[in-house]
């Protein structure tokens, strides 16, 4: 049996393996990156750390009702750490393994980000893969740590402070 953490977008329910769950947090302040990709919503500040906030709606191919969601998950897939906008958790599930389908058994046309479908009494439950949720084209984006985030004088214009590694150690990029 293996732990989720259910959540509501639109009108479905989604989970995530509780390990992958570093918390879950009212939705911040979240700052507009420019030429980010759309599912993209912006970056925060999460108790000092720097991290993206992504869409979830867009990002499944859901349609974006406006409706940014009330909470972010924080999750940490491998190098990755990046939240989430849910519109709401639904708790704690546990599924066992023969309540799940595999994807293609329930749709023809699966998304890469979906693991499973799990039948939970009277309810359908779909099981999201978070180390395929930020498309591998994409993946370079969360690979450099914000250092820093600031407005300048012009308007709606940002300053972002990165590290990067590389072989002779990190740099900072602006």
């Amino acid at each position: 049996m293996q732990q989720y953490i259910g959540f509501h977008l639109n009108a479905g329910e989604y989970t995530i393996p509780i390990l992958k769950v570093r918390e879950i947090v009212n939705t911040p302040v979240i700052t507009r990156m420019p030429q980010s990709p759309d599912y993209i919503e912006g970056i925060t500040n999460l108790r000092g750390a720097v991290i993206p906030i992504l869409n979830l709606k867009k990002l499944v191919r859901l349609g974006d009702s406006g409706d940014k969601g009330g909470k972010v998950i924080v999750v940490a897939s491998g190098r990755m750490t990046f939240g989430v906008l849910v519109d709401g958790i639904t708790g704690v599930i546990n599924i066992e393994e023969t309540e799940i389908e595999h994807p293609e058994s329930v749709l023809r046309d699966s998304r890469e980000q979906i693991e499973g479908v799990a039948r939970l009494n009277d309810r359908l439950v779909v099981l999201l893969d978070t180390k395929k949720l930020i498309p591998f084209e994409d993946a370079s984006l969360f690979e450099d740590v914000v250092l820093d985030v600031q407005k300048t004088d012009e308007a709606n214009k940002v300053e972002v402070v990165k590290k990067r590694q590389t072989m002779a150690g990190y740099i900072r990029l602006k």
